[in-house]
């Protein structure tokens, strides 16, 4: 399991103090940029002063959201690389590299589905980094992450770059939505809630720790129960559907 809130908080920091120095000039790779995930974080990162490139890999419709990503009146260089065969020029000289790219999980896709098609993705994409840019920092953001940065893990090692500072799995969400309920729970202003999240990212694995949220809050039983299941609920019932609806197809075939 990942101790996520020291992850975050170190990733935090290096990059800010990366980004902001001026002897950088940085380079930005997002590779599955246009998929669901991917678009947003583009547009994001094209609206960064501290950017001066963006490179976007896919395999499909990249250049059209590299055009119009190109258009916003800010500093950051956009450029388009479609397919594997311009990955390497895609990686070559980057700075931090973001792996949003894999398949969602869909209706009737256990996790074990997700991760044998989501495991081949990334290690293909890390090979690549390990090759084109092996001192970059590498945000994976692909589910299933528990697996997922293992694996990266392993690939870097077999070419003898792996640096765990610079290997991290993305899993803001679970700190966003733990600081979100404490937040509605007991009135507060979301953005003054900061509560550290430890565990895996799925399921009961996932685990705020309240006891160490600023300000300091504290839940009767009853009521702590009621948050914790609004917190895992969400990613527990998606579960128990793709398990059911995996069993009803089976049931039919």
């Amino acid at each position: 399991m990942f101790s996520r809130g020291a992850n975050v908080f170190r990733f935090g920091i290096s990059f800010r103090s990366f980004l902001t120095s001026s002897k950088h000039s940085p380079k930005v790779a997002v590779l599955g940029a246009s998929g669901g995930i991917g678009q947003p974080l583009s547009l994001l990162l094209k609206q960064s002063p501290l950017i001066s490139q963006l490179s976007l890999y896919d395999i499909a419709h990249v250049k059209g959201v590299a055009a119009d990503l190109s258009h916003i009146e800010t500093q950051a260089q956009v450029t388009a690389h479609l397919g594997p065969g311009e990955l390497a020029e895609c990686l070559s000289g980057a700075n931090v590299v973001i792996i949003p790219a894999g398949m969602p999980r869909k209706p009737g896709m256990t996790r074990d589905d997700l991760f044998n098609t989501n495991a081949s993705i990334v290690a293909e994409l890390i090979d690549s980094c390990a090759k084109n840019c092996p001192k970059a920092m590498i945000c994976i953001i692909t589910n299933p992450v528990n697996s997922t940065v293992p694996i990266a893990a392993e690939i870097l090692k077999r070419h003898n770059v792996y640096d765990p500072k610079r290997l991290f799995g993305v899993t803001t969400l679970d700190v966003v939505r733990s600081n979100t309920f404490i937040a509605q729970a007991k009135d507060l202003a979301v953005r003054k809630v900061s509560c550290p999240v430890i565990g895996g990212h799925s399921g009961i694995t996932i685990l705020p720790v309240i006891s160490q949220c600023s300000p300091h809050v504290s839940f009767p039983q009853v009521e702590y129960t009621t948050f914790m299941c609004n917190f895992i609920l969400n990613k527990i019932f998606i579960q128990r559907y793709h398990r059911v609806h995996n069993m009803k197809n089976k049931f039919h075939e």
